[in-house]
């Protein structure tokens, strides 16, 4: 007995978040391709079992990569963009916010477009005793700073004043992804 497995999407997509839909999808062609796998061989023969396994792993994959292609062509998707590649257009970056997540990050704009563009550091210089460190969801956490460069061997340069990030001189380096504010 064969039966075909079928992947539903139920629309509106605006409704939904969309890594929301691809985890639904996934696990839907997870679940499809593990039930293919077990009607085509049983555990008493090796030879049977490993190539329904192998046939419905080239389902799962099938099914993988049709949904990735959907969701690169899906209209309103957002797409992120690189900070240096916005900077170099000339936008303008604010000062250091937080997002709907609560992570930091900034505002960069220009006359017609905003993006937020993640925060990428996880620490930084707050002054000559204190540092802090940053969690993704945008705590502060206070370090001792003599403590801290004990450890590592000196100072680090690679590491962000903060005074820096709040008033929106960041380097490249200290930025995530930026996608588009709506």
């Amino acid at each position: 007995m064969t039966r075909s497995c079928s992947v539903h999407i139920h629309l509106p997509f605006s409704q939904i978040p969309p890594h929301l839909n691809l985890l639904a999808i996934l696990q839907s062609a997870y679940v499809c391709a593990m039930d293919k796998s077990h009607e085509r061989g049983t555990m008493a023969s090796t030879h049977i079992n490993n190539t329904g396994a192998r046939a419905g792993w080239k389902g799962f994959v099938g099914l993988v990569v049709a949904a990735a292609i959907g969701f690169a062509f899906m209209p309103g998707f957002a797409q992120a963009e690189s900070f240096s590649k916005l900077e170099k257009q000339g936008y303008a970056v604010g000062k250091l916010t937080k997002g709907k997540a609560g992570g930091y990050g900034w505002i960069i704009s220009n006359s017609n477009k905003r993006f937020f563009c993640r925060l990428n550091a996880s620490l930084a210089y707050v002054s000559k005793k204190e540092m802090v460190g940053i969690t993704s969801s945008g705590r502060l956490i206070k370090v001792d700073r003599a403590t801290f460069e004990a450890k590592i061997g000196g100072p680090d340069p690679s590491i962000p004043q903060w005074s820096d990030l709040q008033s929106g001189r960041v380097k490249p380096d200290d930025v995530g992804s930026c996608t588009p504010v709506r």
